[in-house]
């Protein structure tokens, strides 16, 4: 869930950023640069929004939850930009996905009106990238109305009897 697309552009260009601000500011110090260039924009979806974090789903007890917790929302430090941008260009490499056994059953599921996942284009991409690597076993499924944090929807009991179902019929 939650899925991710890639983006060799946007991660390289982060890189450079996160390299240059651990440079001269420190690897532990956080980027409220690079937590706007990577978080900022989710939201524009969902304007007026009633909170910065309406993106993560439609459920506002779970975001007002969210919000509140001490430990969600936290801007990192360049450091971990640095490692989540270097590890988004080489988790889709052709070389790795290559060595993902063939056979392995996966399951990608996303909401509709998740801005992470690009409103259903990006993980439609790793669907495509999924496929191209020769994965056997391979579903694909899309809640509508939904964002980016689908087992904090509404709808979150169906979706975990979907989950259920899926791993029961593999069993």
């Amino acid at each position: 869930t939650g899925v991710a697309s890639p983006q060799p552009l946007f991660s390289r260009i982060g890189m450079v950023i996160a390299a240059l601000q651990s440079r001269f500011k420190g690897i532990d110090v956080p980027s409220q640069l690079l937590h706007n260039m990577l978080f900022g924009g989710y939201n524009k979806h969902f304007m007026p929004a009633r909170t910065d974090y309406d993106w993560l789903c439609t459920n506002t007890e779970a975001v007002d939850n969210y919000i509140a917790d001490p430990h969600c929302g936290i801007v990192f430090c360049t450091k971990f930009f640095y490692d989540l941008a270097r590890a988004t260009l080489d988790i889709y490499k052709v070389s790795n996905l290559e060595k993902i056994p063939k056979t392995l059953p996966l399951l990608l599921m996303a909401g509709s009106q998740d801005a992470v996942g690009h409103m259903t284009k990006g993980v439609e991409k790793v669907y495509q990238l999924f496929q191209k690597a020769g994965i056997k076993d391979l579903k694909f499924k899309i809640y509508d109305r939904c964002r980016h944090e689908l087992l904090n929807e509404e709808i979150r009991l169906t979706i975990y009897q979907d989950i259920i179902n899926w791993i029961s019929s593999r069993l």
